[in-house]
């Protein structure tokens, strides 16, 4: 659990704990609340939460679609504009699905595999199984419990092997796209 700066002994273990078993979209909710009445909570969330595009990161990809060159050293993205613009810094990869520091992604951050899961059907995993109907098998278990149980089409791995590819984390073309101007 975290840490809290300002410590109150009456409130801080559990607000703590209130936090850790809170709904994500409650706490959504209360961020939201936060941001609006509370300037103080609104500049600490935007040093946490957001990046300044004004400046780039040495080996960071700052508009994923349109694949613009790293900079070789700290520079400003376009030294004519005044204005600054800010993008999330924590976005979800469209090839590990994990989330990723956009002003930490080097062309080594992620780990992934280019191709889908086959069935093992040597796996122990799938004896006794042939007259289960497949939705009443739990996948994400036989995954944990069995590993062995699916194999990575890329490099024939078991389904609990770390990528065998190494790349940048790509932003999910989904996503909004916060590098262009806005609209």
């Amino acid at each position: 659990m975290a840490e809290y700066g300002a410590y109150d002994p009456e409130f801080s273990p559990p607000l703590g704990l209130a936090i850790e078993y809170a709904d994500p979209k409650r706490l959504r909710e209360i961020l939201h609340k936060l941001v609006l009445h509370n300037i103080d909570a609104a500049k600490e969330l935007k040093q946490e939460l957001l990046f300044d595009e004004a400046t780039t990161i040495p080996g960071m990809v700052v508009n994923s679609r349109k694949r613009k060159q790293a900079p070789t050293e700290e520079q400003p993205v376009d030294a004519s504009s005044n204005k600054r613009r800010y993008r999330p810094r924590y976005l979800m990869c469209e090839r590990c699905h994990q989330e990723y520091d956009v002003s930490k992604n080097g062309s080594n951050a992620c780990r992934y595999h280019e191709e889908g899961l086959e069935k093992n059907e040597e796996s122990e995993a799938w004896d006794d199984t042939d007259d289960w109907p497949e939705e009443y098998l739990d996948m994400d278990e036989i995954k944990r419990e069995w590993p062995n149980s699916f194999k990575w089409l890329c490099c024939d791995k078991n389904c609990d092997a770390a990528g065998c590819q190494v790349g940048r984390h790509v932003q999910n073309p989904l996503d909004p796209d916060w590098s262009d101007d806005e609209k």
